[in-house]
């Protein structure tokens, strides 16, 4: 079978589930031991017949400067935010680095994803897609909106 190679990237805050939602798109069941990430890990991920290279780029703020580097080089981005946090100002930051990354790469595909959705005590805006890495819940969802974006 051929398949088709892609890239995409993961952005977020330090912490909020990046690596995790990654592994679980993967099929690893539990990540046991908390470790950051440190620059950037890249994971392909097969899905039907595209293969994902997913840059699991550090959230911390001392990688930021790298982090322009790569989103300029793939063709989609999910920003990510932790739901057990604050919502609204993580998702101010999201959008304004989207609103850069789109004066870079005007063709790059974006998803804004919701995580720790088990952690959650907080209104969730209804469009966003949330999803949880140790529960699995909405990681089919996320599967199947990942395909329909490259398939599009």
């Amino acid at each position: 079978m051929n398949y088709e190679a892609t890239q995409g990237c993961n952005i977020g805050a330090a912490e909020c589930g990046k690596t995790s939602i990654v592994c679980a798109l993967k099929g690893v069941e539990h990540i046991s031991e908390y470790e950051p990430t440190i620059g950037v890990e890249v994971i392909p991920i097969r899905f039907d017949n595209i293969v994902l290279s997913f840059w699991d780029i550090a959230g911390r703020d001392e990688y930021g400067i790298g982090k322009n580097m790569y989103i300029t080089q793939v063709d989609l981005i999910i920003c990510t935010c932790s739901l057990e946090g604050n919502v609204q100002e993580q998702l101010a930051r999201i959008k304004q680095s989207f609103e850069s990354t789109k004066v870079q790469s005007p063709n790059v595909k974006f998803m804004i994803i919701g995580l720790k959705s088990d952690l959650s005590n907080v209104p969730i805006p209804t469009s966003l897609m949330t999803c949880s890495a140790f529960t699995k819940q909405g990681i089919p969802a996320l599967r199947e909106a990942l395909l329909k974006t490259f398939n599009s």
